[in-house]
Parts: structure tokens; sequence; C-alpha cells
């Protein structure tokens, strides 16, 4: 099967999206499942060449089961499993920017699922994790994950306050991410979680960026926006630069902001349906079909992201080369 390089139109958004697109698509950022890695590292190791960055999650995916309370071996024993994967991935792509993220516990599959009581919730659980591996297994790049309570954006600062209370080093860690937002479609609860997260810790790091887990598609032009409006761009003699040309502003703009999503086998857009020629709407079926599906999806970002002349570019691959002058309707 040809192969597919979309390298350069992920490096011209304005935002890093991380994915594991279809094994015959090459893509520069890449995540890695901790709980399933198998699949992302045959991807990275087939196309280890191209690869810029890599984020490994927490496996925090086995938490969907309601039944299970912890990773199999704790989070002790989960990190240091998250370590093996990082050697193996580094080893692989060793000029890639690899970051971990350090196991935590989340809200938003069960709420109160994870809690031990209601004075040690999954918040109190991810600081004590994030603590201990930061001290135990300092070499590794960790995301760092700021947990919340289910539908409670101001809880952020509870996980920010617990951990400038118990002696984290902020100024040694430059990224950090947006959680317990996964399952949320609500795109005014997902912006004022992260407005609070930059409030908050805005108090302890004036300079970082923000990876926002799993959130949904049509958040996009908001979080460009909280980009845009929230993070001061500083140039390289300390100041501040206005200029929207700027392109040492854009970079900055660019690489504070990222997001990972899978979600591009799911619920098709109507432009998918025309290219299938069916009115149903199904997950993918085949590789090719995830091919498509992902091209759609890329599409659609470039959209949200204003960017319509690499919109059109992305399209000709699948033999539409003429702009499309309405939006494309989204069911993502």
């Amino acid at each position: 099967m040809t192969k597919i390089d979309l390298s350069t139109i992920a490096d011209e958004l304005p935002i890093i999206f991380y994915t594991l697109p279809p094994s015959s698509v090459i893509y520069p950022n890449i995540i890695i499942n901790a709980h399933k890695p198998d699949v992302g590292l045959r991807y990275i190791r087939k196309y280890h060449r191209y690869i810029k960055r890599v984020i490994i999650d927490s496996g925090i995916e086995i938490f969907r089961d309601p039944n299970v309370k912890d990773y199999p071996n704790g989070y002790r024993g989960q990190a240091y499993r998250l370590m093996r994967l990082y050697d193996k991935v580094e080893d692989l792509c060793y000029n890639a920017e690899i970051y971990v993220t350090c196991p935590d516990y989340c809200d938003d599959y069960h709420p109160k699922s994870l809690w031990l009581s209601e004075d040690y919730t999954n918040i109190e659980r991810t600081v004590e994790s994030i603590l201990w591996c930061t001290k135990n297994i300092p070499r590794l790049n960790w995301l760092i994950p700021i947990q919340a309570w289910y539908n409670n954006p101001s809880s952020v600062s509870r996980c920010i306050k617990l951990l400038a209370e118990n002696g984290f080093e902020f100024e040694k860690y430059d990224y950090y991410a947006a959680a317990s937002i996964c399952q949320s479609k609500s795109i005014n609860l997902i912006i004022n979680l992260i407005i609070n997260l930059i409030i908050n810790l805005r108090m302890y790091k004036q300079k970082f960026r923000l990876h926002i887990f799993g959130v949904h598609l049509k958040s996009i032009p908001e979080l460009l926006r909280i980009a845009k409006y929230h993070y001061i761009s500083v140039d390289k003699v300390g100041t501040h630069s206005t200029d929207p040309n700027d392109l040492y502003r854009k970079y900055l703009l660019k690489h504070y902001l990222s997001y990972d999503s899978i979600s591009y086998t799911r619920p098709v857009t109507t432009l998918v349906q025309k290219i299938i020629k069916s009115n149903k709407r199904f997950s993918c079926k085949s590789e090719v079909q995830r091919i498509i599906y992902f091209i759609c999806y890329i599409a659609r970002l470039c959209e949200l992201c204003n960017r319509y002349d690499l919109r059109d570019e992305v399209l000709k691959l699948l033999g539409i080369n003429n702009a499309i002058n309405q939006k494309i309707t989204d069911y993502f």
C-alpha cells in the first residue's frame, strides 16, 4: 500500500496533535497506550526516522473497568513499567522528544470509583504518584497530569495546591496536562477547567507547556483562543511580542498547546459517507476506511484551525481537487 506522508501538514498546524495513525500513514506526533503498547511500538519501529514527538500515556484506560481500583502493581510498579517502555521508545527514535505521563487516577470514567475516602480522592492519589515518580525516577521526562473531580473544573486548584504544599519542584518540569475531561462533551466545562488550571499553575510557574488528554475535536477553536490570550509570548531578549506575524511568537504559541485523540475511527463525517457511498454512520471496518477516516479527521482539524489551505491539500489525497466552499459537517 502506498505510504501517505502527513508530516508537513502536522508541522504547519498551530496545535500539536498526538495520535496513533493508520499503519500506512507517516505522522510525526505519536501517543502510545501504555496499557496496550505493542501497536504503538510497531508503528514507531516502522517510521522512527519521521517521528519527532512521543507521549507515553499512563495506562489509565484500565480504569474504564469499574472493578479496577489500581494499577496491577500500584503506581510504583506502573512507573517502572513506563520507564522500561520509555527506554524502548528512546532506542527506536533517539532524536524524538519523549514524555512519559505520571501514573494518575481519573474521576471521569466512574465518578468517585477511585476515591479511597472523602479525604483521599483521585486527586490525592495522583499527587502521591507524581511526588514519588519525580523523586525516584528523575531521569525521565515526566508529563505532569493535573487531575480533577468529575464535572468540577475548580478542583484542579486542589491538585496544584497539594503539589506545592508537598514540595513539588515546579521549576524542573515544563509540560503539564489537563486530565479528567476525556469523557466530557461540554465545551464550556472543558474550557473552564483549562482556564482554572492555567490560572492556578501560574502561581507557581509562569512558563509551561500544556497538553489536553482526549479532548473533543469541537473544542479546538476555543483551545486556540486560550493559547492566544493566556500565554504571554516573551522573545529571546525578554520583551513582549504582540506582532501576530512574529515567527518566534508563532513558535511559542504552537509549542505551548497540544492534545491527543484516537477517536478518528469513530462516527464518521458526512464527507466520509459520500466517499464510501453509504448513508450509515459506523466506525471504520478496514484499513482503507481507517485511512479515509483519518484523512477526514485531519482535514476537519485544519478547518477548525482556520487553515483551509491545509485542508484542501489534505483532501487532495482523497481525490478531491476542488476546494469545498462549505465547512465539513462533522460528528466527531
